[in-house]
């Protein structure tokens, strides 16, 4: 175990000698950095399961109510434990509405505070010399925009496998959809951009050093196809009205921008890791199959389990509920 951790963070050896790493050592140990990813995702891990329960909980209040799922052992069970307590139908969907406005923001601001302290730990750090304040930054919101991609990919194909979904997710949503990726393309060369400006007009080697690793042979391929498949293909395809609302052209685009992701993940690491002449053999792109078929089950599962579609919608505003309580006390 210990030689595997030696052999992904060059810094635990460097440690010994190198007087720029031992500055870091408050922030960068083992047991630090351990104990600050597990705390932070199970956090975020559990806020996004809080936000997703409050979400499905009116909408199985009405399967409860209606009799829906009764034929399903595994839903009527999920039926049942998530909906303990039941207030009744109005109720329940004001609650669910405020608590997640108000959870919404914080779990945005914990996804961005977790995603960049694992952008530093397990990316940046591979070359503790180097440092960006924007790494995190063009991480978290590179995931976002994989997420919008994805997004983009399953309803387009839901939609040509459920009736019922192609006339929930209409031309307007590919147009929302695809407008999203559009913006984050753009968004993601901004943030290169700006990362890429500061360190060439500084000129500082530590600075450099992470760059023209990349820039130059033999990874300058791949990062010149990773840019072209990040932003110039998909900004192309999806600038036009039309292309966003074209299913099967907006699902090749995010195909593109999920390629592109890949790829700029695999350039982001192997690079600070490895020495020799870039190799993609086919195990690196099956470690992202293992995990995008674990998602995949994920995902089956639980549209077999809970609605595909949000039913309910908040019947009272929170506002007026308050206002109402408060005539009563007066």
């Amino acid at each position: 175990m210990l030689g595997l951790r030696e052999g992904y963070f060059p810094w635990i050896e460097a440690m010994a000698f190198d007087p720029v790493v031992q500055n870091k050592s408050a922030y960068l140990n083992i047991p630090f950095l351990i104990t600050r990813n597990v705390v932070g995702l199970a956090l975020l891990f559990a806020g996004f399961l809080y936000m997703a329960y409050l979400a499905l909980r009116p909408d199985l209040g009405l399967l409860k109510v209606g009799g829906g799922g009764s034929r399903d052992v595994g839903r009527a069970r999920w039926v049942e434990r998530l909906t303990q307590g039941w207030q009744g139908q109005e109720k329940e969907e004001v609650r669910s509405y405020r608590r997640m406005n108000r959870i919404a923001p914080a779990l945005v601001l914990l996804y961005a505070v977790v995603m960049s302290i694992v952008a530093f730990d397990w990316v940046m750090s591979l070359e503790p010399h180097w440092y960006s304040t924007i790494f995190g930054a063009w991480f978290f919101m590179g995931a976002l925009w994989g997420g919008v991609a994805a997004t983009a990919w399953a309803v387009v194909h839901a939609k040509r496998q459920d009736p019922d979904l192609h006339k929930l997710m209409g031309a307007q949503q590919l147009h929302d959809l695809g407008k999203l990726a559009f913006a984050f393309t753009v968004f993601w060369a901004y943030l290169f951009f700006s990362q890429y400006l500061v360190i060439w007009y500084g000129k500082l080697p530590w600075e450099q050093a992470w760059i023209i690793h990349r820039a130059e042979a033999p990874w300058s391929g791949l990062s010149v196809l990773a840019v072209f498949f990040c932003f110039v293909l998909p900004f192309a395809g999806l600038i036009g009205r039309k292309a966003k609302m074209t299913p099967w052209v907006l699902r090749l685009f995010a195909t593109v921008i999920l390629i592109g992701l890949w790829l700029e993940r695999y350039l982001m690491v192997v690079p600070s890791i490895y020495d020799g002449e870039p190799t993609i053999t086919l195990l690196e792109p099956a470690i992202g199959f293992l995990f995008l078929g674990l998602f995949l089950w994920s995902v089956r599962w639980f549209l077999t389990t809970f609605p595909a579609v949000q039913i309910w919608q908040p019947m009272v505003e929170p506002e007026s509920v308050e206002a109402e309580a408060g005539e009563v006390r007066v």
